[in-house]
């Protein structure tokens, strides 16, 4: 499959980077989608920072409505994932993605950020045991890709069109800020969306 950056009115998709194993063609080729990565950051932070965020309306986990834009009253930091985690996880790893979800919150806390997470699931193909879904933020479901039609998000496709791992800082229903991801860490997403906080002076 090849990867398209293209930006289109109602969302960019893209497909997911075939990697070479090793060597600096694969340099040469992270160098590349960095850059692009970048790119594609710095255009929808000109399109999007100080839009309104869009009034759709979404699943939860437990399949209810939820009206997105009722909880957008404050300082709130929305990430957009390709998909849940569908493989269940050991004692072990569950521990420790508990523990780094309890930490990710707290950063985000210091900030008096509140965090939301938008999977391309529909709720009855998520685990709701995976700690990453624990009380303390809000998951909600987006199989049609509301969100990402309203605002022009991009998109990855593989077996179907999905998120592409991104964060959106909203503040009061207003769009502040854009980060891309060219993964799904959202340890180093953590990270860069509380030095731009701090950056600001929230």
């Amino acid at each position: 499959m090849t990867r398209r950056d293209t930006q289109q009115p109602t969302g960019a998709t893209v497909a997911h980077p075939l990697h070479a194993h090793g060597g600096p063609a694969r340099e040469i080729s992270t160098l590349s989608q960095q850059v692009r990565d970048r790119e594609l950051t710095q255009r929808l932070d000109r399109r999007l920072v100080r839009c309104q965020f869009p009034n759709v309306v979404l699943q939860s986990l437990h399949c209810t409505q939820v009206a997105i834009r009722h909880h957008l009253t404050g300082r709130v930091v929305i990430d957009f994932l390709p998909s849940g985690r569908t493989n269940p996880l050991q004692n072990d790893a569950r521990t420790t993605a508990r523990r780094e979800h309890m930490k990710r919150l707290q950063l985000l806390g210091a900030r008096l950020a509140w965090p939301m997470t938008v999977v391309s699931d529909v709720p009855e193909a998520l685990d709701l045991a995976d700690p990453y879904f624990d009380p303390g933020g809000m998951t909600l479901c987006d199989p049609e890709l509301l969100i990402a039609d309203a605002l022009g998000l991009p998109t990855v496709e593989d077996d179907a069109r999905r998120y592409r791992t991104l964060s959106l800082i909203v503040e009061r229903g207003s769009i502040q800020k854009v980060i891309l991801s060219a993964e799904t860490n959202l340890e180093d997403q953590t990270r860069r969306i509380v030095a731009w906080m701090h950056a600001i002076g929230w």
